[in-house]
């Protein structure tokens, strides 16, 4: 309480105090205050002032849990909850009624009508809940994602005592009714195109690894004649079995007698100048063929297909190349792997809607293989396959991409029937089981699993004519039946085929094109139709005309002294174990290329050959090797082997820095016959500005395991080198002992 005073004479009196409100964060309408006073013998007229509530009107936002039901979904509970804004209360209870309606889904057709229910939000509490039913309804139409709204309004809450004056804005929810029979389509022609993709490619890899073991016109390169060999193979490409590598190129042995065709790596000048070996080289015209080493061989195919099954009609196709090497163990068995990249497509329209969806696999598959010859004149061959890519489905709607496997298995055999002249009959039969899978893609398409199985037998005709005395020709024609099975077209079938082949000797090459076509099935509606085609250089003349190799860094043996190509065996250049030195060490490089071109020509009076060459060294960053040089090899008497002689320079230039220079000289003795083995000294000289000098002089003795066919040997290399680097005013010196052991039969 406080006084007003009015003084004697004056009208009115003036006094002051102090108003604190309290902010209280509940919505309600202003309130009072009244001021009243009292004075002796005067009437006081009492005043008040108001009270503004400054909150503003809050809104009721709903929310649903889940947000997204599947219209298959059986009938489940859905929570709702009223929240208001800011924080915000009401002074007595309020009701929030919610009706459901509105969006693009129509209560009674796609979903059970649900009553108007009611959301309590108490006094002082910030939200309330409850909850309804949803039942939607499958109509099994590919129609996209329906929507359900739910809209409010509130009574009561906002005056102390009750009534609403208005003005608050409930904010709808939405429920998403998920159209699962999308998804169901994207699954059902995942299912369906994987089973046929499998099919197509596991026919791929039966054609292309089976004809690695079918009888092929094939050069041989003696006497400038055609011989037929019925292991030959596309592409042929022989491979080192000596060091740790493999290199797949072909030189000379030397042994009594003279020089002989034989593999790099066995006794002969490439034993241990392979360095660490590469992941790969390539020869074209290479150095002669033997059968019973390594074989590079390269194949590539492409099929189309086309079918109706469940509604859909489809038309697809796979391409696939395959590269394979296998080796020949003795006269009976060839064990081997391929790897193949396949690319498969398929498109299906429904035919009683306009659903339609493209199908689309990529995958880097693994095949093993093995054949066995068990006598007379029939093979049998086996192998399986395991791949991993992806797979990618577009229905126009939206693009899924999930990860994909392939399997599969298959089994073989050929029988040579008979030959008549140049016409010559075999009976081929074969089988497999395959099958892809593809991984879920959640909310939009099941994990989807197909498989096929295939049978066939197979009457093979062929002819080989001679065109000349250096080129034959070779038609050829396969009729035979088939059976399918599994989760793509079933039942009976009969398949067509034919190709032609063109080989010359002189030039080194063959050109082929082979086709199938699925003649009859009993599925009348299924599809399938084939080729191939290759053209193949073969090797010719040995140490004679154009070759080209190419070699990729894997097990690089990297020297950290000074050897001028920091220890590895240059491709076609090297004797010995150039570069081995006691700081070597194993280093993966999988940017590391070389390559080299080179061109022999003999020697008059059968001296030898003499062959310059180019080679190129690539290892990434911008680093970049030109060596340019020749070797001149000097055929030996019987019991004295040969001589070889490489002089070479080069330009190493490393990224960012100024190129350096060097020269190189290299002296081998070729293989001198011992007791029970072959002995072969050498020398090196290398000079660099940047590097320094290095000389190195060894031997290498190889032990053959027995008798003419030499089922197995081994090798050991004593290496003593010295080097000098560029700034170093002693040098450095190490000694290297190698052993290399070569295993099988040629």
């Amino acid at each position: 309480d406080f006084r007003v005073t009015i003084s004697a004479g004056e009208t009115s009196g003036t006094a002051t105090f102090t108003v604190a409100p309290e902010d209280d964060n509940v919505v309600e309408a202003d309130e009072t205050i009244g001021v009243s006073g009292a004075a002796a013998g005067l009437v006081v007229h009492d005043t008040e002032m108001t009270l503004t509530d400054d909150e503003e009107i809050p809104e009721v936002v709903l929310s649903v849990d889940p947000v997204r039901v599947v219209e298959s979904a059986p009938a489940k509970q859905v929570a709702v909850t009223a929240a208001l804004s800011n924080g915000n209360t009401f002074p007595e209870d309020a009701t929030v009624t919610v009706t459901m309606g509105g969006g693009t889904a129509t209560a009674g057709v796609d979903y059970a009508e649900v009553k108007d229910f009611e959301i309590e939000i108490s006094a002082g509490e910030t939200s309330g809940a409850g909850t309804f039913t949803l039942a939607p309804k499958d109509d099994n139409l590919v129609e996209g994602d329906e929507t359900i709204e739910l809209s409010g309004a509130v009574l009561g809450g906002m005056v102390a005592g009750g009534g609403n004056p208005g003005g608050v804005l409930v904010t709808r929810a939405t429920i998403t009714l998920a159209d699962d029979d999308r998804v169901a389509k994207r699954t059902r022609v995942l299912e369906l195109g994987l089973a046929r993709i499998a099919r197509t490619v596991a026919t791929q890899a039966v054609d292309a690894i089976g004809a690695r073991f079918e009888a092929a016109s094939r050069i041989s390169g003696s006497g400038g004649g055609l011989a037929v060999d019925p292991f030959a193979v596309a592409s042929i490409i022989e491979a080192g079995r000596g060091g740790p590598g493999v290199r797949l190129s072909h030189a000379r042995e030397w042994g009594a007698g003279g020089p002989v065709d034989g593999p790099m790596g066995g006794p002969g000048f490439g034993g241990g100048g392979f360095g660490g070996g590469g992941l790969l080289a390539l020869a074209l015209g290479g150095e002669g063929s033997e059968a019973g080493h390594w074989t590079l061989w390269a194949s590539g195919a492409t099929t189309g297909f086309s079918g109706r099954a469940d509604g859909f009609e489809m038309d697809g196709g796979v391409n696939s190349a395959y590269v394979g090497v296998d080796r020949r163990l003795g006269s009976n068995a060839v064990v081997g792997v391929a790897v193949s990249r396949n690319q498969g497509g398929m498109d299906a329209e429904e035919t009683e809607s306009e659903w339609s969806g493209d199908l689309d696999t990529r995958m880097t598959t693994v095949y093993p293989y093995l054949r066995w010859s068990p006598g007379g004149k029939i093979d049998l061959w086996g192998m399986v396959g395991v791949g991993r890519g992806d797979v990618e489905l577009d229905d126009g709607a939206e693009s899924l991409l999930t990860d994909g496997g392939l399997r599969m298995a298959a089994i073989g055999l050929r029988s040579d029937m008979a030959r008549v002249g140049p016409v010559g009959l075999a009976v081929r039969a074969d089988a497999f089981a395959a099958g892809m899978t593809a991984d879920e893609v959640k909310d939009k398409a099941g994990a989807a699993d197909g498989s096929a199985q295939r049978a066939r037998l197979m009457l093979d005709g062929s002819a080989d004519l001679a065109l000349s005395p250096h080129s034959r020709l070779t038609p050829s024609v396969e009729v035979g039946a088939r059976a399918d099975g599994g989760d793509a077209e079933t039942g009976p079938g009969m398949e067509l085929g034919g190709g032609l082949a063109y080989a010359n000797s002189r030039l080194g090459l063959e050109i082929g094109a082979r086709g199938r076509w699925l003649a009859l099935h009993g599925d009348e509606d299924f599809g399938e139709w084939g080729g191939t085609m290759s053209v193949r250089r073969l090797p010719t003349n040995p140490g004679r005309g154009l070759s080209v190799s190419l070699e990729s860094g894997w097990g690089e043996d990297a020297s950290g002294v000074a050897a001028l190509w920091e220890g590895r065996g240059t491709v076609g250049g090297g004797f010995g174990s150039r570069g081995w030195s006691g700081e070597a060490a194993s280093t993966w490089r999988p940017d590391l290329v070389e390559m080299e071109v080179a061109y022999g020509t003999g020697l008059p009076a059968a001296l030898g050959s003499l062959r310059p060459f180019g080679q190129v060294r690539m290892a990434g960053a911008g680093s970049r090797d030109v060596r340019v040089g020749t070797r001149l090899d000097l055929a030996g008497e019987d019991e004295g082997g040969g001589l070889r002689l490489e002089l070479r320079g080069e330009q190493r230039s490393a990224a960012g820095g100024a190129p350096s220079y060097g020269a190189g000289l290299s002296l081998a003795v070729a293989d001198l016959r011992t007791s029970g083995g072959l002995l072969a000294p050498f020398g090196e000289f290398d000079f660099d500005g940047a590097s320094g000098q290095r000389l190195a002089v060894g031997t290498r003795w190889q032990l053959f395991g027995g008798g003419d066919n030499r089922p197995g040997w081994f090798g050991i290399e004593l290496l003593g080198e010295a080097l000098k680097g560029a700034n170093d005013a002693r040098s450095k010196y190490g000694l290297v002992l190698r052993g290399s052991s070569g295993l099988g039969t040629r």
